[in-house]
């Protein structure tokens, strides 16, 4: 029983993890994220791989690219993927886990409170979190920028919830050693990029 078990959550994993990378590309491909070609210089690459959304995010930090990450792991997969299919990655990637392995819940999604999650659902976003970490983490190491969705312990209201278009990006102060400053970022103008925008 134990051993059903894992092989179960191991093919959860699998196929959570292989969506959500499927989305990430399509989500890197429509705010075209390129990359510096190694090989050649003055040649940029589209992104194919996971590891070459990190090699983009590891060669710039700057606004444009903060704007790009926000889209692709947190803005694109809730609020695109819903306005052009009706529901969110995370709930078409658990109905489709959910049929394609025959699983059937004893409580469905539906009938549950408020802000409960399925199995599926909670390894989805288990999954989701570990891989984007991995992907962004080598930009991380060089250049010590991140993408949040979260403002940092600067909210001035205790309940404050931002706008879905809103996140922020964490970076060292270059004024004061040990600090580091947060800046607010839109993606509103990221949603408007498409294959003629500048690179």
């Amino acid at each position: 029983m134990l051993k059903a078990i894992n092989l179960d959550k191991q093919e959860v994993t699998r196929l959570c993890n292989r969506e959500c990378v499927a989305l990430w590309l399509d989500a890197a491909e429509v705010c075209n994220l390129t990359y510096a070609c190694p090989y050649k210089t003055n040649t940029r690459l589209s992104c194919r791989k996971p590891s070459e959304i990190g090699l983009a995010w590891k060669q710039c930090a700057g606004p444009t690219n903060c704007k790009r990450m926000a889209f692709i792991f947190d803005y694109y997969g809730a609020e695109i993927y819903r306005r052009a299919h009706g529901t969110t990655h995370q709930e078409a990637t658990t109905k489709h886990i959910t049929e394609s392995l025959g699983i059937v819940m004893d409580v469905q999604p539906a009938d549950m409170r408020g802000g409960q999650k399925t199995c599926i659902q909670q390894q989805y976003s288990y999954c989701a979190k570990n891989h984007k970490n991995n992907i962004l983490r080598m930009g991380w190491n060089r250049h010590h920028v991140r993408v949040n969705l979260e403002q940092g312990k600067a909210n001035t209201k205790r309940n404050w919830k931002r706008p879905k278009q809103v996140f922020f990006n964490s970076r060292p102060n270059s004024n004061t050693a040990g600090e580091r400053a947060v800046d607010q970022v839109s993606t509103s103008c990221c949603v408007m990029m498409g294959r003629g925008s500048p690179r």
